[in-house]
């Protein structure tokens, strides 16, 4: 049977949604926080020729004579601009420091003026980077050995010590790795053991703790060490009878030292972890006013943009301007345009988001967490006319400073409970009320997630007791047989 296959024409009308290269960058614009805008912005101003920082002297004068208007369809280059809020952290914040007045300065004076103002670099010039754990002991191995030939072997296990401050190769490799006998490596591990913060360079828990237990008094030194060497799992589990009678001590003793080993940090190294700090710049500032809540978004830093008037005389004269370079100037201007436009959509989007949610939530600022009411993006998407997508977009990675403490804008949006009275309560009060009735609860007797459920019907909250363990892990508390204190210390 042969196919009969033939060729026809046919119309067929459809919609699709395109994404653009310049809507997907007004999608991107949405999601970024403050400071990676800035360095995006920042970015642009090096790639696109015609992106030009705005370096004004009077922010009035700029306000009355340079607003920017979007209203039409036509857009002129003349008018594309973003506000400029520069001017009201002043122009001189970037000059450069004057190195030759501050060489100047005659530095075989013994003696000088108090009076006398000296020219000094900014403080910005003078700050190092926090210093890492690896030059430290680094720093300490140079002071140290008196041996110069086993310094590349104490180089090599700093190398090999992790930001927690553990070694993380065995000795018999650093023997076969440098062709070093393996008693000159454990000597020089055993220096580097020495070395500050107490207990780095430990390849274990067992030594890390035991090696801080060697700076305590030789009279409990010798119990603190059979607790570490045998029984750190019965210390996890507060099994104080089991370690009291196999040292032959009270139960007293055995909280005591186990209080001791507390102190101890089982990761050496943290504190020198650079990346263990990290700094919030709120995206949006809420400050009360009498009795009105008002909203300022953070634009310190972000530059303000507009069309450089150098190409914008090239396309007045585009007669004269070969095709090649007129075609890419208008590319770029279409960039550049759309660039600032998609900015000032997102700040105007960033700003109505926050006015709602703060709508949503007077009574968290003016009472507190206890007032914290469940919110929905759905409930903010309706409020201010949009998608549940663009919320949840522009509340990614953006933090508000308010008077009740800077709060990420994710942590305003919590499911809730709904109570017997009819009202609701946010999930964020819910786990509020498990820490309060957990620090509360007898230590001997801790409360078990089946009495919180208990506890908490009785204020008309009726959740699942699996919520609650959720809930619990969450707030990093243990089960209530790990928090059982079997032998609480009499008075």
């Amino acid at each position: 049977m042969a196919l009969d296959m033939k060729q026809t024409l046919s119309m067929k009308l459809t919609q699709r949604l395109m994404m653009t290269p310049m809507l997907q960058q007004s999608i991107k614009l949405l999601q970024l926080s403050k400071l990676e805008l800035t360095q995006m912005v920042r970015q642009e101003l090096e790639e696109n020729p015609l992106l030009e920082e705005i370096q004004t002297d009077s922010q009035e004068n700029a306000a009355e004579n340079e607003q920017p208007d979007f209203s039409n369809d036509i857009i002129r280059s003349e008018d594309i601009k973003l506000s400029d809020a520069d001017q009201i952290y002043g122009s001189d914040s970037g000059s450069d420091f004057e190195w030759q007045n501050y060489l100047d300065d005659n530095i075989e004076s013994e003696y000088y003026s108090s009076q006398e103002e000296k020219e000094l670099p900014p403080l910005d010039n003078i700050l190092t980077r926090p210093q890492s754990l690896q030059n430290y002991l680094m720093w300490q191995l140079r002071m140290s050995l008196t041996d110069k030939k086993e310094f590349p072997i104490g180089e090599f296990i700093v190398g090999n010590i992790d930001e927690n401050g553990y070694l993380r190769v065995n000795l018999e490799e650093v023997s076969m790795e440098l062709s070093t006998p393996l008693d000159i490596a454990e000597k020089v591990l055993t220096l580097i053991q020495g070395f500050d913060p107490s207990g780095v360079g430990a390849r274990t828990i067992q030594e890390c703790l035991l090696l801080q237990i060697a700076e305590e008094d030789p009279c409990r030194r010798s119990l603190l060490e059979q607790i570490v060497q045998n029984h750190l799992g019965h210390l996890e589990s507060r099994e104080y009878s089991t370690i009291a009678k196999d040292l032959g001590i009270s139960i007293d003793d055995v909280i005591d030292l186990a209080n001791v080993i507390l102190t101890y940090d089982p990761k050496p190294g943290r504190s020198f972890d650079p990346d263990s700090s990290y700094y919030i710049v709120p995206d949006v500032f809420v400050y009360k006013i009498d009795d009105e809540y008002v909203i300022t978004l953070n634009d310190e830093g972000l530059p303000q943009l507009r069309v450089s008037n150098a190409y914008r005389r090239i396309l007045r004269n585009a007669r004269k301007v070969p095709d090649q370079t007129k075609k890419y100037v208008e590319e770029k201007l279409r960039s550049a345009v759309w660039l600032i436009k998609s900015i000032q959509q997102r700040q105007r989007t960033l700003y109505n988001v926050s006015a709602s949610i703060i709508k949503f939530q007077r009574d968290f600022l003016d009472k507190g967490l206890a007032y914290l009411r469940p919110l929905t993006l759905m409930d903010v998407a309706q409020d201010v006319s949009m998608h549940e997508s663009t919320i949840s977009r522009v509340t990614t990675n953006k933090y508000m400073y308010t008077p009740r403490g800077i709060f990420e804008l994710k942590f305003f949006f919590s499911p809730g409970f709904k109570r017997a009275q009819g009202d609701y309560i946010s999930s964020v009060r819910v786990k509020e009320l498990i820490k309060e009735m957990i620090k509360n609860e007898d230590s001997r007797k801790p409360l078990s997630d089946s009495q919180i459920l208990e506890m908490l019907g009785k204020k008309g909250i009726n959740i699942a007791r699996r919520t609650i363990a959720k809930y619990r892990d969450e707030l990093k508390i243990l089960p209530s047989q790990r928090r059982k204190v079997l032998y609480p210390r009499r008075s």
